[in-house]
């Protein structure tokens, strides 16, 4: 495994552990699960039950396409990297629709935008030659929007 691979996996374990759903809490020493929660000062979405489901779907999906991505990687097949991306591209079925455009914070919406253009892109370079480095260093770049939207936001469920 190459090191841009193991730190790629790093990255994505780093994404994994660090959620951005309602039951992701921060790290505690010895406070209590309210406590916790209490010190988790990332700006809150306040969301439906049905909007948070599209969030995560999104996410998963996302998340999926990075799987495939780094699954056609290490099989040296372009074909793969390409079709997974496109499943997380610009023009992919799972992007934020207007309606929820409206309910999410102008912060938000820029990092959704911005990651779906960069799948997009790793699905052109895949389709037009580039090695497995650049598609692997795209994705490590790509992967810093996904840290930073957790690292910012958290989901609150409203009525």
């Amino acid at each position: 495994m190459s090191r841009s691979t193991t730190y790629l996996f790093s990255a994505l374990l780093a994404v994994a552990l660090t959620g951005c759903s309602q039951e992701a809490t921060p790290p505690a020493s010895s406070a209590t699960d309210h406590d916790a929660h209490a010190l988790d000062q990332r700006e809150k979405l306040h969301l439906t039950e049905e909007q948070r489901h599209h969030v995560l779907i999104e996410m998963r999906q996302m998340l999926a396409s990075t799987q495939g991505m780094i699954a056609g990687i290490a099989d040296d097949d372009m074909t793969a990297i390409a079709v997974a991306a496109k499943l997380s591209g610009p023009k992919a079925k799972t992007t934020i629709d207007m309606q929820m455009r409206d309910v999410l914070p102008d912060g938000f919406r820029p990092m959704g935008k911005a990651i779906h253009v960069e799948f997009g892109q790793m699905a052109e370079l895949a389709s037009t030659g580039a090695s497995k480095e650049q598609i692997t260093a795209k994705l490590a770049d790509a992967m810093n929007l996904c840290v930073a939207c957790h690292n910012t936001y958290q989901i609150e469920l409203v009525e």
